[in-house]
């Protein structure tokens, strides 16, 4: 490491979770993703916006319960998408689902034909993601990273699924 940087993490001792500070990276970044358990519970979306730029976006993973994606306007947060989770078969290992989530939704931002339709929708792109996110716990480690026909293969299962509701014999 160079001299001047700055060490989080140091061998044996306990993470702490900081408050949000403005950095520079946070300034230029275009998306920036955290879990909800990286921050204290009284963190509002105004405080961990108030370093990005307009127009930045902040992925908020809540886990099992889905999430928040906020578009940042001059002023704070100016959007809020909440997404829910994708079934998953079982859950073997959570460790890098979040990782994984962030990584498809920045292809999908990047190349929205990732996601295996034409447009750009938000919607879209955070229902790839949170497949990829749903594929990733089911095994160990590495093993767990889905690849991109996995995910579609899911997202066609979820849509299915989301489509038939049970209704009442007559």
């Amino acid at each position: 490491l160079p001299d001047d940087a700055e060490v989080l993490v140091s061998a044996g001792t306990l993470v702490e979770r900081i408050p949000p500070t403005d950095r520079a990276i946070l300034r230029r970044a275009d998306l920036v993703g955290l879990s909800h358990l990286d921050v204290a519970r009284d963190t509002s979306l105004g405080d961990l916006t108030r370093f990005l730029h307009g127009g930045a976006r902040l992925l908020v993973t809540q886990g099992g319960h889905g999430g928040l994606l906020v578009t940042t306007g001059d002023d704070g947060p100016a959007e809020v998408l909440r997404y829910l989770p994708t079934q998953t078969e079982r859950e073997l290992d959570p460790t890098g689902a979040g990782d994984t989530f962030l990584a498809a939704l920045l292809a999908v931002l990047v190349r929205p034909s990732v996601a295996g339709s034409p447009g750009r929708s938000l919607a879209r792109a955070l229902r790839f993601a949170a497949a990829a996110g749903s594929l990733a716990v089911e095994d160990v480690g590495l093993a767990g990273v889905p690849d991109r026909t996995s995910v579609l293969i899911r997202r066609a299962r979820e849509r299915v699924r989301r489509a038939v509701v049970p209704t009442l014999s007559a």
